[in-house]
């Protein structure tokens, strides 16, 4: 999040101040408290001890700091924050990294009114994985058949300098007792005399399911427990976690009893469920079952000794988790634990139809890549140290294209205080494609200071696709484009931003905010990049509706970048960045006939049965089909697949031309 004094708030300060703050930004002094800056800290050191634990320390030059923010980087990618620590910090243990691999480091002092720098930048490599030494083969790599008069004939060598891998009958007509002797030592046992020797490799044993197998879970199971059938099914996920027996391409159906009904799930270790991974185009699938008899809804319930519903640390990857039964509704329920997913390192994973109810913590992925969340819900309660920071992570994903990884039709409650404070709804990063979510911000009295700015989806990079997403209420922004690094294919179209609460006026509520951050000196450039299509109403009627901005200190370059027709409830509310094509800016005044069903915020209490609709009023003679044509913006990259869809659902254009703002 940036610094709590930004541009976009400025404005709102008295001449005087305004100057100050100017100076402040321009000197550098947004660190500083009392007259006296937050020093930096210095001389941080990485030092790797394991394969998976990198050991920071560093010297403390501040005596009013409130603590310190550690953040990492990967292979020399983006920064983002790992940690908050106390203050008079020095020391920090990170832990659960992945193997081989550098990562970077800096800290920075942070208090109240800001923070510090950040330190020098620290690296190390964590330790690799030492192979464990193949033991030398025996002999006989199957047991050698016993001397039987009928012995299997295997194609195991002797132990012979060079064994014959088997038998061969001699050169003659009939069969013989035994070969004629050879250079080589005879294959021992002679095999018995038969007309025609049939060399057949002995079965091996399959105590488990080989690839594509169905297996089966249910907590009233009380036969074998082997997962075979639903009589013999696994009763918990501890056999998930710790059985050998699943494959690459199997599927466990999770029984929630009968339809309508529910089946709990309980789990020892502490934490409750580590998956099987499976292989590339080749996953491991646990889903709801699909039959009346065990499509009801299963609860995992968690202890007060169990921190997270699955851990997917360890290159656990192409997995399918989904508690979709065919209905569209959330079969899989997590309750009891303080985080909903911890994955680090994840390939071509999906979670998907799971109602996570109220936790601390959201779905956490880092370093993760072809990733789908969808049809989730979390309600984010307040976390007493810092509020958490975030509701979903989805930080340090990769690829070079669109839609590599997908965040859609989820719901998120989060919690926010006053001052435009609160958490998150979605950190993020490249190609990520977020649609059809609804992000919602509630209010929440204790929420402790200090504390970041609350946004719906805070993301940054290349590849991003923002489209067809509900914030309500957030504390901040709707979107916020917090550029550290240049942002290349950027799409942000056909999203709704409004307020129904008077109280947040007080505060900083705006629409989109897309502007560098990357420090005093940095240049951040915007190319291709696209805002279009947006509504954004009942804002506070002295900040920007959406806006291109560069804070004193960091310059911005626009290339290429289009901003046209989004709609707003105040006119004029549009500052630009420096070559951003505004030349079709549509904006709405102050004739709320525009929309089908509306109420201008006021100080006074809204009927709570009053529902807002933002669809273009009947009346409206000047926002239909004046919009501009996305349709190549909607399928980039898509084969052909239509993404242009407006709020509703609906196919754009329904005529022969695009309308202004969300819907069609």
């Amino acid at each position: 999040m940036m610094n709590l004094l930004k541009l976009s708030n400025v404005s709102k300060l008295k001449p005087l101040a305004f100057i100050l703050a100017q100076l402040v930004l321009l000197l550098g002094w947004a660190n500083v408290e009392g007259g006296t800056r937050i020093a930096a800290p210095s001389n941080l050191s990485a030092v790797a001890s394991s394969t998976s634990q990198i050991n920071l320390s560093w010297s403390d030059n501040s005596y009013n700091e409130t603590g310190f923010v550690v953040q990492r980087s990967v292979s020399s990618g983006s920064f983002y924050t790992i940690a908050r620590l106390g203050a008079n910090t020095t020391h920090y243990t990170d832990s659960s990294l992945r193997s081989s691999t550098t990562y970077s480091y800096r800290v920075k002092a942070i208090r109240w009114s800001g923070s510090s720098a950040y330190s020098n930048t620290a690296s190390a490599k964590t330790l690799s994985i030492v192979a464990t030494p193949t033991p030398v083969p025996t002999p006989t790599a199957t047991p050698v058949p016993t001397p039987t008069p009928t012995p299997v004939v295997t194609p195991v060598p002797t132990p012979t300098p060079t064994p014959v891998v088997t038998p061969v009958p001699t050169p003659t007509p009939t069969a013989t007792p035994k070969p004629t002797p050879t250079p080589t030592p005879v294959v021992t046992p002679v095999p018995t005399p038969t007309p025609t020797p049939v060399v057949t490799p002995v079965p091996t044993p399959t105590p488990t399911p080989t690839a594509g197998n169905t297996r089966y879970m249910d907590s009233s199971a009380t036969g074998a427990n082997d997962g075979s059938s639903w009589a013999n099914a696994w009763t918990s996920t501890d056999s998930l976690g710790r059985v050998n027996s699943l494959k690459a391409g199997d599927t466990v159906y999770i029984s929630g009893g009968t339809s309508g009904s529910t089946r709990t799930y309980h789990s020892s270790p502490s934490d409750f469920w580590i998956p099987t991974g499976g292989s590339a185009g080749n996953p491991i699938t646990y889903k709801i079952a699909q039959d009346s008899l065990h499509n009801g809804t299963a609860i995992f319930a968690g202890s007060s000794t169990q921190n997270r519903w699955i851990y997917g640390n360890g290159n656990i990857s192409n997995v399918v988790i989904s508690g979709d039964a065919g209905d569209g509704q959330m079969h899989f329920s997590v309750t009891g634990v303080n985080e909903a997913i911890y994955w680090d390192g994840a390939i071509n994973v999906r979670v998907s139809y799971v109602n996570f109810g109220k936790m601390t913590w959201g779905p956490r992925f880092q370093d993760s890549t072809g990733l789908e969340i969808d049809h989730i819900y979390f309600y984010k309660t307040l976390d007493p140290a810092e509020g958490a920071d975030y509701g979903v992570k989805l930080t340090g994903t990769g690829g070079s294209t669109w839609d590599v990884n997908k965040f859609h039709d989820n719901t998120i409650y989060l919690p926010r205080g006053t001052g435009g404070y609160g958490d998150d709804g979605i950190q993020g990063g490249s190609a990520i494609s977020f649609y059809n979510n609804t992000i919602v911000g509630y209010y929440e009295s204790a929420f402790p200071a200090p504390a970041q700015h609350q946004d719906g989806i805070q993301t940054e990079g290349s590849y991003i696709r923002v489209y067809n997403n509900t914030f309500i209420n957030m504390g901040n922004s709707g979107i916020f484009i917090d550029a550290f690094n240049d942002v290349t294919n950027l799409y942000v179209y056909n999203n709704l931003v409004y307020y129904n609460d008077a109280s947040l006026m007080n505060d900083y509520p705006q629409g989109i905010e897309i502007g560098p951050d990357g420090g005093a000196g940095k240049t951040i450039n915007f190319t291709n990049v696209l805002i279009s299509n947006n509504n954004v109403a009942n804002y506070a009627a002295n900040l920007p509706a959406i806006a291109f901005y560069a804070p004193a200190s960091t310059s911005a370059i626009f290339t290429n970048c289009v901003f046209d027709n989004n709609l707003s409830y105040y006119a004029g509310e549009f500052p630009l960045g420096a070559n951003v094509n505004a030349a079709t800016n549509s904006r709405l005044s102050d004739s709320v006939q525009h929309f089908m069903s509306y109420l201008p915020l006021s100080s006074t209490s809204l009927n709570s049965s009053f529902k807002y609709d933002f669809h273009l009023s009947a009346l409206d003679t000047t926002f239909k089909s004046a919009g501009t044509d996305l349709t190549t913006y909607c399928n980039a990259n898509q084969a052909g697949t239509a993404l242009c869809k407006d709020m509703g659902g609906n196919a754009r254009p329904s005529g022969s031309k695009w309308s202004v703002g969300a819907y069609q």
